[in-house]
């Protein structure tokens, strides 16, 4: 296939939050997109960046949020993208590339960054894989010795990037000092490019439900193992404060309270993500129904289980506090009874001393 040098080169980028995506495509075109510095996200939609010429084509970047998004859930993340996909591939605009960033000073890639490269790759199907540039981002210049051996061990780990390569995606540098000619360096890696098809766009402009798309497996798979650590997390939590209040470790208790309730939010959290994916789904859907009517009867059971712990909680609180009390009570007593024994003491020794002195006067 001929590339037309007069048609626009359309270029994604994609990455985990933070990674420095909405930088690199300030960078390249002059853009003025909002620039996070923290894992909080600035991009929730995908974006079109303004166009610019290089090397007498015009360059469109698009901006994607990432899978870890702040805000908003890995599915929804999921379903924007691929509307973008699915639209530009009724219009016959294909992408010329996709820049996936990835930050070098990650000193270990952990479940969640295997997660999305893994969601980011089916995706991008086979076809779209042989277009795509893994982009190496917040480099040392010149580079130190721990990021070039950081950056081996990604080439060569099956768990990272070696798979990809292997089906023909590229690794590069994007080493920000050198300016924009850095970013443009990198875009022109991509320009030359034979347009090709994701595979999400091309599944969804097939009538394909989002949940039977390959990424769309993926994800509800990723969200179930996520399920199963949370259940079990809960379930460790339970038996904890069951010992704790055993112990009367009240303190403990409070703070085994905070982190159940934090798990059964992360608990629903999930659960809405797999209901959401679940309600797209076709072939699956009652199987899947079934299932996450299992999710709500589990879902239920925590919360009656954490009400009863907190109601437990607030007793032996209100036990603290009466038994403070009751103490208070009991020492006010035996202070009163002092007193009291104090005051007949004295009296009756006055009494005796009156006496004494009667019985000598007598």
């Amino acid at each position: 296939m001929t590339v037309d040098p007069s048609s626009p080169v359309l270029i994604a980028l994609c990455g985990a939050t933070g990674t420095g995506k909405s930088t690199f495509i300030n960078d390249a075109s002059g853009s003025k997109l909002p620039v996070g510095h923290t894992q909080t996200s600035c991009t929730e939609q995908v974006i079109l960046a303004k166009e610019f010429m290089l090397d007498g084509r015009e360059i469109r970047l698009i901006d994607t949020p990432g899978f870890d998004d702040t805000n908003v859930s890995d599915t929804e993340i999921l379903e924007r993208i691929g509307t973008f996909l699915k639209l530009t591939h009724n219009e016959g605009q294909l992408l010329n590339g996709i820049i996936y960033m990835h930050r070098i000073t990650d000193n270990r890639v952990g479940g969640v960054s295997r997660r999305n490269f893994r969601v980011f790759r089916e995706l991008c199907g086979p076809k779209a894989l042989e277009n795509v540039l893994i982009t190496t981002n917040m480099w040392h210049d010149p580079p130190e010795e721990a990021e070039l051996a950081r950056e081996d061990e990604l080439k060569q780990s099956d768990l990272f990037f070696k798979p990809v390569l292997a089906k023909g995606a590229r690794m590069a540098r994007y080493i920000r000092s050198g300016g924009p000619e850095s970013a443009h360096k990198i875009i022109r890696m991509l320009m030359r490019n034979t347009p090709k098809p994701t595979y999400l766009g091309e599944a969804l402009a097939d009538g394909v439900p989002l949940g039977d798309t390959n990424p769309g497996k993926v994800l509800n798979e990723e969200m179930q193992k996520l399920l199963d650590k949370q259940k079990a997390e809960i379930e460790a939590l339970r038996r904890e404060m069951q010992d704790a209040i055993q112990r009367r470790d009240e303190e403990h208790q409070e703070e085994i309270a905070a982190e159940r309730k934090q798990a059964q939010e992360r608990l629903d959290a999930i659960n809405r993500q797999m209901q959401s994916l679940n309600d797209q789904l076709g072939g699956e859907r009652v199987a899947r129904e079934e299932q996450a009517k299992r999710f709500h009867e589990d879902n239920k059971r925590n919360r009656e289980e954490l009400a009863r712990l907190e109601q437990e909680l607030a007793a032996a609180r209100q036990e603290r506090e009466a038994n403070n009390q009751s103490q208070a009570i009991l020492e006010k007593i035996n202070q009163l009874e002092g007193e009291l024994q104090d005051k007949h003491r004295g009296f009756w020794g006055r009494v005796g001393d009156a006496l004494d002195g009667m019985f000598n006067w007598w």
